[in-house]
């Protein structure tokens, strides 16, 4: 059912879509390798979420073990390219991926006729930037233990039951608070919520677990930061969701 742009659904059907990560030669064939990856990782954090949104909510820090810990920061990390908008605003402007390609390619050899008319075909153009972007979403590289290796993290808890927290096609969000000692002890957010009522992010101390109960008004916040950057968001109630997307609609 839909209302001013507000539609029930399934959690199994949200944020759901085929064939996102494939990739595709010249000739057609399909490699799936990057989303099978995807999956592997997400079947291993899922039970760490559990486990992360367990303690949360009797207030006391999950525990987790080193094994456990680089796979949430490899999830988390990939979070932040594994996002509609992120595709999109590469997919929608071709011409700044491949602007200098011919001249950059030539200094290693004369191109064809054939090579110069592929880099001017649409279509050849965008299965090349698909190719590229599921590599990249795919990759930690050095950035996971250069980053959060050297961090804790920070559980926030909701404990009033008419609050939830609402979850976006483009999850993570950075805010920063003046105000609440506990939630600046990290600067800078990265809140991703993992559940309705529990949302985590880095921490400043290195190894350190630290589980907090968040305020009325930074749930407000952090809902309204995931609604202002993603193009799709959910919640568990109709009301929730309803509220914020006429903020949206506010000039």
């Amino acid at each position: 059912m839909r209302s001013n742009g507000v539609r029930e659904s399934t959690p199994t059907t949200l944020f759901v879509e085929r064939d996102l990560y494939t990739q595709t030669d010249h000739l057609g064939n399909q490699d799936a390798s990057v989303e099978q990856a995807h999956a592997a990782l997400e079947s291993r954090v899922s039970p760490i979420i559990d486990k992360v949104v367990r303690a949360a909510r009797s207030l006391k820090e999950p525990s987790l073990t080193p094994d456990e810990r680089a796979d949430w920061d490899r999830f988390y990390f990939r979070l932040w390219n594994r996002t509609p908008e992120v595709r999109r605003d590469i997919m929608d402007d071709p011409d700044e991926y491949f602007r200098g390609l011919p001249e950059y390619l030539e200094k290693r050899g004369p191109l064809t006729a054939d090579q110069r008319a592929d880099m001017t075909d649409p279509a050849w153009r965008r299965r090349v930037i698909q190719n590229a972007w599921a590599q990249v979403t795919a990759q930690d590289g050095n950035l996971v233990p250069q980053m959060l290796k050297r961090k804790g993290i920070i559980i926030a808890l909701i404990e009033r039951r008419t609050k939830a927290f609402v979850i976006g096609s483009r999850p993570i969000v950075q805010i920063t608070w003046s105000g609440d000692s506990a939630l600046v002890d990290a600067t800078v957010g990265g809140w991703v919520p993992v559940s309705h009522d529990v949302a985590v992010k880095p921490g400043r101390h290195r190894d350190r677990e630290i589980v907090i109960s968040i305020s009325v008004d930074n749930i407000r916040g952090i809902n309204e930061a995931i609604l202002a950057n993603s193009d799709t968001i959910a919640g568990r109630s109709r009301r929730l969701i309803a509220s914020l997307a006429r903020c949206r609609k506010r000039p």
